[in-house]
């Protein structure tokens, strides 16, 4: 027989062939198919041959050039089995420059491997096994009669389906054979007559991977997990219906390095084997040792690990939980806490935090948190049915220390201010700050600051209230100031030390102007924010280039200096504010159009010619300014007027500078000079019109378009 072979995309080459009973080989003997990764693919019942020898696998560089040899998989459903003899030893990938699985079979494949006490081995850097046996749910059986599977990593990887392994050894250094099952399916593997020799681990589970050890007669094996089991539950380990006698050819499992310890049980119910955390199995008595009568000790009864639990003996137990209570301010630390019995917190404890419950009461009356608020209070503590209690109190708390200040320019805190009248500035205080405790300044949400004033040289008789607001408004003098704070829900309430502030004649502060930039006959914006009260503003204009003052209300388009004036009040000195650069531009100016003195943009055709005018109706107050148009027309159309110039170079015309008029045909008679001949009733087609010509138009009855006319009949 022949195998065609055929270049295909990446490289791979697939061999396919017509089934018969004569077995094929799949690789000539000692094959160097390093070069272009080539790949035999069945999926054809049958029997295949792979003779002994040397096998080379490509360097891969992506997943798609692994180094699969034989890849056993069915277009669609089962039909079949597909039973491959490995002829003598085989070594896979002597430079160590492989990866993925020799033998890899997918999608429903029923395939049996007969090793025929040949030696199998994988020396790849990088490597799966022997046989993949993935996202299957088929099986797959590997008759070694005696035969040997040797790797530098995985010996046998299956995920999915059923993998039996009989009569052979494997040795590999990281894991024998690794099972894994998915999410909706489990993974079998069955052994029968295996032995382990020097493997990291013999078997390694995957989550929902088991392992069968029913015909199982080697040494116990060691297993190793590599998924979580830390939720209290039963990850079962093997299938259904096998002995319990079972428990005894698994040797040690691993649990890949967690720190928690694991049971391997039996479920009789179930009849399967399944691996759980190791929890506790706690009882609590009082302990008597305590003369406070606020200690609980624990003690663990689970039977099954108890040679490996240190808190079995209930007389000898350290498992205890002490209650403890204290009387304090608000905010004063806890009242009530729980601790081990050298004094430590529960980090520490055997007995995990939500093993036991506080609960607190006032007035009777159980509370659903624990209690922050200043009043009376009890607390339990219980350990499944056994509790102790205690009681304390929470206080109003009185502030540690406190301070008022103003603050300079620089944010520096000062023992007194000076302002001037209406230039106070809430930002620089006085601000009042207190310390609860906790090394930071602030005043709490629920407390309410205010303040009192007085004069500088009256007794403290006379403070009286004043906010913040009104100290902008206090006339030139010397007070002094203080804070109060007053009493909340958790703190008493306090009075501060005094400061002394000095309120100063204010002087006028320059006003801002709105823009720096606007149109020929406006006037200045000033900011409103930037005035001052009781004073009035007017306004002078300076030519740039010469300083001379401007001697017209509205100056013309250009540059100038504008000047301020603040005529001042009882509260402010007048002055003028620094010039400012500002620019006058164009007006924009608002046309007006009429059509021979209507607003009336369409015409009769007369002979004469005709075009829209335009008059500036915006302009400042005697100006002039006459508006130039184009788009003059005589004949019967639609037209666009457009302005085109202004007289008055202080105006300039709008973006919309034009307007559409309409000379429309004038109303005509009927010539006389045209005769009919023929039907000329409605519907008739032999009519006919005599001594028309190009100048007139005609339509039929019932119609209303009118149609031109090119010589001197129409028919």
């Amino acid at each position: 027989m022949k195998i065609k072979i055929k270049k295909i995309i990446a490289s791979v080459l697939t061999f396919m062939m017509v089934f018969t009973q004569v077995p094929v080989n799949v690789f000539a003997a000692d094959t160097n198919i390093s070069n272009d990764g080539n790949t035999y693919r069945t999926s054809t019942p049958g029997t295949y041959n792979l003779p002994g020898g040397t096998y080379y696998t490509k360097k891969y560089s992506t997943w798609a050039d692994a180094g699969t040899k034989v890849y056993i998989q069915y277009d669609s459903s089962k039909k079949g089995t597909i039973a491959l003899n490995i002829l003598g030893d085989v070594v896979n990938n002597p430079e160590k420059s492989g990866r993925y699985d020799f033998i890899r079979t997918d999608s429903n494949t029923d395939v049996t491997i007969n090793m025929n006490g040949h030696t199998f081995t994988y020396s790849g850097n990088d490597v799966y096994s022997l046989c993949g046996f993935v996202g299957n749910s088929g099986t797959m059986t590997i008759n070694g009669s005696g035969g040997t599977i040797v790797s530098d990593e995985v010996g046998l990887n299956s995920i999915e389906g059923v993998l039996n392994v009989n009569d052979a050894t494997i040795k590999a250094n990281s894991i024998g054979i690794y099972n894994k099952g998915t999410e909706l399916k489990e993974a079998v593997l069955k052994l029968k007559n295996i032995t382990f020799e020097n493997c990291g681990t013999d078997v390694k589970l995957g989550s929902n991977g088991t392992i069968d050890l029913s015909e199982y007669n080697g040494n116990a094996i060691t297993i190793d997990i590599d998924y979580e089991i830390n939720d209290g539950k039963k990850h079962r380990i093997s299938p259904r219906g096998v002995s319990k006698a079972d428990l005894n050819k698994i040797k040690f499992v691993k649990n890949s390095g967690k720190l928690y310890k694991v049971d391997l049980k039996y479920d009789d119910e179930g009849q399967y084997i399944y691996l759980a955390k190791h929890v506790h199995k706690w009882n609590y008595v009082l302990d008597n040792s305590d003369e406070s009568g606020k200690t609980i000790k624990g003690y663990c009864s689970e039977e099954e690990r108890n040679n490996e639990c240190d808190y079995q003996n209930p007389d000898t137990t350290t498992a205890k939980i002490v209650l403890k209570t204290q009387n304090g301010e608000y905010n004063r630390g806890t009242n009530a806490w729980v601790e081990n019995a050298n004094g430590k917190n529960t980090n520490s404890f055997p007995i995990s935090g939500d093993s036991y419950k506080l609960t607190y009461y006032q007035n009777g009356q159980q509370l659903s948190q624990r209690p922050k608020e200043p009043g009376d209070y009890s607390v339990t503590l219980t350990m499944d049915q056994v509790s102790v209690s205690g009681e304390f109190t929470i206080t109003k708390a009185k502030y540690w220390t406190n301070k008022i200040y103003f603050k300079d320019k620089n944010w520096n805190e000062q023992d007194s201010c000076e302002y001037t009248y209406q230039g106070y500035q809430s930002k620089f205080g006085p601000r009042v700050e207190v310390n609860t405790g906790n090394g930071h300044y602030y005043v709490p949400t629920d407390a309410r600051v205010s303040y009192e004033y007085k004069k500088y040289d009256d007794d403290d008789s006379a403070y009286k209230s004043i906010s913040l607001d009104e100290l902008n408004s206090l006339k030139p003098g010397t007070y002094c100031i203080r804070g109060v704070v007053s009493e909340n829900n958790h703190y008493l309430s306090l009075t501060t030390e005094s400061l002394k502030f000095t309120v100063l004649k204010a002087k006028p502060t320059p006003p801002s102007i709105v823009k720096y930039t606007w149109e020929y006959g406006e006037q200045p914006e000033l900011v409103p924010e930037s005035k001052l009260n009781n004073c009035q503003y007017s306004f002078k204009y300076y030519y740039r280039d010469t300083d001379v003052e401007v001697d017209k209300e509205y100056p013309d388009v250009g540059k100038y200096y504008l000047s301020i004036y603040n005529s001042g009040s009882d509260l402010y000195k007048p002055g003028w504010a620094p010039q400012k650069f500002i620019t006058i531009t164009q007006r924009t100016a608002t046309l007006s159009w009429e059509l021979d003195g209507t607003n009336t943009f369409k015409i009769p055709y007369d002979g004469k010619p005709h075009v829209p005018t335009a008059t500036v109706t915006n302009t400042v107050g005697n100006d002039k300014c006459n508006v130039t148009v184009s788009g003059e027309q005589t004949e019967v159309g639609t037209y666009t007027a457009t302005a085109t110039g202004l007289s008055n170079s202080n105006y300039k015309l709008p973006a919309q500078k034009t307007v559409t008029f309409e000379i429309v045909k004038a109303q005509r008679e009927a010539p006389t000079s045209v005769t009919a001949t023929g039907t000329t009733y409605k519907g008739g087609t032999d009519g006919k019109l005599n001594n028309v010509d190009s100048s007139m138009e005609y339509k039929k009855d019932g119609e209303n378009e009118w149609h031109s006319i090119t010589g001197n009949t129409v028919e």
